[in-house]
């Protein structure tokens, strides 16, 4: 049978879980499988993913949150499959950048007809993160951000002194290549507990930023502000 592609199915129910993938794998999708949040995480970790049916109803997170994290920090395609059929929620959902909405319940093969679309429209295609592994530095100025090393070396050959989140946050405006990066993916990239940091402390760690790496932190060359949008990062040319 033809391999359509590896879905990862994001779900709390079990009897729901199997039969979804039971269905699934008969039409010829290869199936990864994750009850909560914490097997989610664990899943996108080891990439190899084309596209995800995510629940929004979960027992350690709500589902919107694992979405927006998904498109915060990789382009793969992800279907929303829930019981939460509500304007609210739905409007939210696509917000986040979900590709299709589906409602519990729904019929097997109008789910499968929505993944083939989806995976269609995105070239089926295996679109993981842009992570350190693929992309080993990041030239800004005199700056070289080695992304493997987790370190930032001056073209002298001075290190500038980083905290973890000053890394993470700069490490996530390298890997954008130029792109703006919004308030709220910056949030995503240094969230490592329950409480994530607010706009104000994504400000005050892109000042502090500036003050290890421009000449003028009040008149930046490399970390640019986007007024109404968020931030990016000015890299070299190649």
């Amino acid at each position: 049978m033809k391999n359509l592609g590896r879905l990862l199915i994001v779900e709390d129910d079990l009897t729901l879980r199997e039969v979804i993938s039971a269905y699934l794998g008969e039409a010829g999708f290869r199936i990864l499988l994750a009850a909560d949040a914490r097997e989610f995480y664990k899943c996108i970790a080891q990439g190899q993913i084309d596209l995800v049916l995510l629940d929004l109803e979960l027992p350690d997170e709500d589902g919107l949150v694992l979405a927006r994290q998904l498109k915060s920090k990789s382009n793969v395609p992800f279907i929303i499959v829930t019981g939460r059929g509500g304007r609210e929620d739905r409007i939210a959902g696509l917000e986040l950048g979900a590709d299709d909405y589906v409602t519990k319940p729904f019929d097997p093969r109008e789910l499968i007809l929505r993944i083939k679309n989806v995976l269609n429209r995105s070239g089926n295609t295996i679109k993981m993160p842009l992570r350190a592994k693929d992309l080993q530095s990041v030239q800004f100025g005199s700056w070289n951000l080695l992304l493997d090393e987790r370190s930032l070396i001056h073209d002298d050959g001075r290190e500038a002194v980083l905290t973890r989140a000053e890394f993470d946050l700069l490490a996530a405006l390298g890997i954008a290549q130029g792109r703006v990066k919004s308030r709220d993916s910056l949030i995503d990239a240094v969230s490592y507990g329950s409480e994530p940091p607010s706009d104000r402390a994504i400000d005050v760690l892109v000042s502090r930023i500036r003050k290890k790496v421009e000449t003028n932190p009040k008149s930046p060359e490399w970390v640019k502000t986007v007024a109404g949008h968020g931030y990016r990062l000015l890299i070299n040319k190649k």
